[in-house]
């Protein structure tokens, strides 16, 4: 059998089994954790985010506050909308500061820092 023949065949193997491989690493991404499975992964005290160092449990919060008060962010956002947003979720818990509203508001808006803080488990429906 000719080289080309041989070389068709392997690559054919090897693409099926890279398919099969991704596939199986989507279907495991996909399961959303429950809102306790992801509280225990985010057990580290501190985060930083633009030199602060903002409390993980009051970061943890926020998206549930947000939820709880029906407030969706848009990705075209307003400073004055934004500030407006961090006021009321400080109202609604007075423990988290202005600094953690402020970092959260921008970890959940800004993909690069929802990575970093909120990790893995973190639903995009906020």
């Amino acid at each position: 059998m000719p080289k080309k023949g041989k070389k068709s065949i392997a690559t054919k193997s090897i693409i099926s089994i890279l398919r099969r491989s991704t596939g199986q690493k989507q279907t495991s991404n996909s399961g959303h954790e429950s809102d306790y499975e992801y509280a225990q992964h985010m057990q580290q005290k501190f985060r930083q985010v633009n030199q602060q160092r903002l409390g993980t449990e009051q970061l943890a919060k926020i998206p549930q506050l947000l939820k709880q008060s029906g407030r969706k962010l848009k990705k075209g956002i307003t400073q004055a909308e934004q500030q407006s947003i961090e006021q009321e979720i400080c109202r609604i818990d007075p423990i988290i500061t202005d600094a953690e509203a402020h970092g959260g508001l921008f970890a959940i808006s800004n993909p690069v820092a929802r990575r970093r803080i909120y990790t893995i488990g973190f639903s995009n429906s906020i």
